[in-house]
């Protein structure tokens, strides 16, 4: 099981640089899959509130992690799903192929990981593989 998109070992969490689009490294082969990527998003204060979209076909699901407390207003498949303080130990998680915005008004500062669908499906298919066979204990 691959759990690295082809980063290089010293550069395993890549700089997301386009908000909730998956960063691919420079050095990844087109057939690597992307199964599990981890990266790092970061919006230093704005002076005016910053608003973001994000409508990538990514097959995704994607896990955030806050670093910093912050404060945000999430919207995902149309529906607003954060309106104000997010804290450290806040887990957000959002299932793929929907459009979504955020407006943000204080640093935020965040790791995130891309978890690809065949990959779920696999650790799935793992997952009832082992449930089985310790049945049949």
């Amino acid at each position: 099981m691959i759990f690295a998109d082809g980063a290089a070992p010293a550069k395993l969490i890549l700089p997301e640089i386009e908000w909730r689009k998956r960063p691919v490294s420079k050095d990844t082969r087109p057939d690597a899959g992307h199964r599990v990527t981890l990266s790092r998003w970061t919006v230093t204060k704005p002076a005016t509130p910053l608003e973001l979209e994000a409508n990538y076909p990514d097959d995704s699901h994607l896990i955030t992690f806050p670093l910093v407390p912050s404060s945000v207003e999430f919207f995902f498949a149309g529906k607003q799903v954060a309106n104000g303080n997010i804290q450290m130990n806040t887990v957000l998680m959002t299932g793929p192929g929907e459009p979504s915005r955020t407006i943000f008004t204080r640093t935020f500062d965040c790791v995130r990981i891309y978890l690809s669908q065949s990959f779920l499906a696999e650790c799935g298919n793992l997952w009832t593989c082992a449930l089985w066979s310790n049945r049949a204990l």
